[in-house]
């Protein structure tokens, strides 16, 4: 069974393109700018929940706020005393809860109901490490978390209070730049600085597919019919890998 799937994942195709440098147009327009501050709030990223409605913006020193998608004017101040930076997010497919990763091993857990932010455990296992990337599986079960050094988890909470957190076999050595899971193959699609492009199985088996040496910055898998994900990188190639999940 583990051979067949390892070569289910091995005929995955990464194709590469070179972007152009310069477009005569283009299809995006942006219409209502809104400032969250006139201050430099060093944002790192943002998280949208599953139905699109709310995402929490996060950066440096620990800025957390959720901001609604149809009127970024409404706005909810998430606290929480640190001054670490986060780096990344994610909903859980429910949409109730999102992890938040950071600095200094940090992981929040968001809560929905009463709009919480807490500790969700993991520090002695994380270490000191910094936490770069954070997704969470298809069906909610795990999420993985990817940091510097090519260091990878997956976690989830434990009966506790704690955090159940498990190494990822097969890792590499340079930094995990974007974690993303396709929303409905049991399937996750990891980039890396150097190391190239990966993908976690159903099983938490990691395989890498290619792309090494490309300074990959961040890999996506959009909602939809497609058994596609697309990966970036910082030198303006796009990666587009076509999952099997037979």
């Amino acid at each position: 069974m583990r051979r067949r799937v390892a070569s289910a994942l091995a005929v995955a195709c990464v194709l590469l393109m070179a972007t152009p440098a310069a477009s005569a147009g283009s299809a995006v327009n942006m219409y209502d700018v809104v400032s969250l501050s006139e201050e430099d709030l060093g944002l790192n990223g943002a998280a949208l929940d599953p139905v699109g409605e709310w995402a929490i913006v996060f950066g440096a020193d620990a800025y957390l706020e959720l901001v609604s998608t149809t009127d970024p004017e409404t706005r909810i101040e998430l606290l929480w005393n640190s001054e670490v930076d986060l780096n990344d997010g994610d909903f859980h497919p429910g949409g109730q809860t999102a992890f938040i990763v950071g600095n200094e091993g940090q992981v929040l857990r968001y809560a929905r109901e009463d709009h919480s932010i807490t500790n969700a455990g993991g520090k002695v296992e994380f270490s000191q490490t910094k936490l770069t990337a954070v997704a969470w599986n298809t069906g909610g079960s795990w999420a993985y978390v990817g940091g510097e050094d090519g260091w990878l988890w997956r976690m989830r909470a434990a009966e506790d209070g704690g955090a159940e957190v498990h190494p990822i076999l097969g890792r590499g050595a340079s930094d995990i730049s974007g974690i993303d899971c396709h929303p409905s193959l049991m399937l996750c699609v990891v980039s890396s600085v150097l190391d190239g492009i990966g993908v976690i199985d159903r099983d938490h088996s990691l395989y890498w597919i290619g792309g090494t040496y490309y300074p990959w910055s961040d890999v996506q898998c959009p909602t939809g019919e497609r058994d596609e994900c697309v990966a970036v990188s910082s030198d303006r190639n796009i990666a587009t890998i076509s999952l099997d999940g037979e």
